[in-house]
């Protein structure tokens, strides 16, 4: 039987099987009371980032959360910060959990996934999510309907948060990375900067497996598409193709 979302992993360290070990560069860890989860859309606005950091209580009393969305532009670059509670209710359908979190700071670009609410003439938005399993977090409408099952357009677990640098290339029709500081391979899941790094790599490698140098940051989320069940996520590219 499934574990009701937000119970904390203990252990976030990242071990892999044969080639893979652990990532021992991790530049940050997350604090145990809090769980991080990232997510990144193609708007109409332009590319929109939301990393939420929820508290991993077990009741609706001390449930605190931290949104930061980041719109992403031609023109410009835009940023809300939202403090508050959310609260979160059980028994909705596969023993999943639905969460709201409330009283989010206006947002000048209009938002996105925003429910606008009114509450005493004064109007107030929330943002509502479904978990699907533990690592995953589907933003839905005010009924918790899913807006997309797609996991490209949903929130992540993030499972540390470190810089990479070695070697990206195809393996049929998967990345793999190879980490020249620890020597470990890692499968790369199509989340984040993928579409960015799938572009380059198809331009400029002339075969399948050849091999391109990359450096940026990443994180690990849960990949039930790869035989480690973990998948790196590329966060933010530093440098590409040229070391």
């Amino acid at each position: 039987m499934k574990k009701i979302v937000f119970i904390l992993l203990i252990t976030i360290a990242c071990k892999q099987s044969n080639k893979q070990g652990e990532i021992t560069n991790s530049k940050f860890v997350e604090p145990a009371e809090w769980e991080t989860y990232e997510g990144r859309w193609q708007t109409k606005n332009g590319i929109l980032l939301i990393e939420l950091k929820l508290n991993t209580t077990t009741n609706n009393i001390d449930a605190a959360y931290q949104l930061h969305e980041t719109l992403l532009s031609n023109e410009k670059a835009s940023s809300t910060v939202s403090k508050g509670k959310y609260i979160f209710y059980k028994g909705m359908p596969n023993n999943e959990v639905g969460l709201c979190l409330q009283n989010l700071t206006e947002n000048i670009t209009g938002g996105h996934f925003r429910i606008r609410k009114e509450s005493y003439s004064l109007p107030k938005e929330e943002m509502c999510f479904i978990s699907r399993g533990a690592d995953e977090l589907l933003p839905t409408d005010q009924n918790f309907k899913p807006i997309s099952t797609d996991r490209k357009y949903t929130l992540h677990k993030r499972k540390g948060y470190f810089t990479i640098e070695g070697y990206l290339s195809l393996d049929s029709t998967r990345f793999v990375f190879y980490e020249r500081n620890t020597m470990q391979y890692w499968s790369v899941a199509d989340l984040g900067e993928w579409d960015s790094v799938n572009m380059y790599y198809k331009k400029n490698s002339r075969n399948m497996y050849e091999s391109v140098y990359l450096k940026a940051l990443a994180y690990v989320v849960r990949d039930t598409a790869s035989a480690d069940n973990q998948s790196l996520v590329i966060k933010r590219i530093k440098a590409i193709g040229e070391e």
